[in-house]
Formats: C-alpha cells, structure tokens, sequence
C-alpha cells in the first residue's frame, strides 16, 4: 500500500479535529505558515479559541529538524500537535513531560491520539503579533478574523481554498 503523502495526513487530521469539535466553524486554518524569520514553517496552524501548530511528519519525512521546530512551535502557539507516521514513533524522543499532543497514523490511514492535550497558557496578542514580525494592534487582528470569518461566522472564500487544497492531493 503506498503511504500517506503529507496533504492526505493534514486533511485526515483537520478532519478528526473537526469530528472531535476541536475545529468550529470560526477556525482560520493556513497552510505552510512562515514562523517569522526562524526559518521554520508550521505545517498547519489553527486560529480559533487557541492558537495550534501542527507538525506532519509523514512516512517518507525524517526526525532530523524535529527538534528544533518544535522548539520554535512552543515560542508561537499556544498549543502544538504533532502527528508522526507509525513507523516514528519508536525514534520520537520527547520528554515525558512535554507539552506536544502526539498523534500516529497507521499505514492504512487510521489516527490515533496517543498523548492527551497538554494544558498551556493562551499567548498575549502582543506577543502573537509580534512573533510573526507584524506592528499591529488587537483591533488589526479583530479586522482580520471579521473579515477572514464574515458576519455570517462561515469562512470566506480564501479560508475556503486553502482548507480545499490542504484536502486535495
């Protein structure tokens, strides 16, 4: 059977995050986020009552960069989801106390949560904007989650294609 590729890893996911009401119908999703000039970039990120970071590592990916992304995840969100081909799990070496939920999907496609979501403090806007290197204030950020969401609390055209392209590979 040929392996998942990262994009079909990313829309089973949202889609369980969805099924779990962990994704509302208010969520910004973006592909590949840039995390300001680390050189890092989130494989997803999730604007909604908390900002996630999901890391994909997929069967063809390697642990090499691990560490250090999601070193510079903890600086950005609030909370990071790390979701690993079966075949890492053996080579994921995290501490016990990390505050990464972990999540494995088998070769035939099946998620499994494999540690809990780890409680963390919701970054200040102040910090969130200036992390991504914007010089913006809250109410630039309540513009762009309006204008993002609407008034109808539906996501807008372009949230719409990037959850569209993320699904379609």
């Amino acid at each position: 059977m040929k392996p998942l590729s990262e994009s079909q890893l990313k829309a089973a996911l949202l889609n369980k995050l969805r099924s779990r009401r962990r994704i509302g119908l208010k969520t910004i999703v973006a592909n590949e986020l840039p995390l300001g000039t680390t050189g890092v970039r989130a494989d997803l990120a999730l604007l909604g009552r908390r900002f996630i970071g999901i890391e994909v590592k997929s069967e063809l990916d390697s642990l090499r960069r691990l560490r250090k992304q999601l070193t510079v995840y903890e600086r950005y969100f609030d909370r990071t989801i790390l979701l690993v081909a079966e075949k890492h799990l053996i080579r994921l070496k995290l501490e016990p106390d990390s505050r990464i939920e972990i999540w494995s999907c088998s070769s035939s496609g099946i998620l499994s949560q494999i540690t809990a979501s780890p409680a963390k403090n919701n970054l200040t806007t102040t910090f969130l904007v200036s992390g991504f290197g914007y010089k913006t204030g809250t109410s630039e950020i309540r513009y762009f989650k309006k204008r993002r969401i609407g008034e109808s609390g539906r996501l807008d055209g372009l949230s719409r294609r990037v959850y569209s392209s993320i699904c379609s590979d």
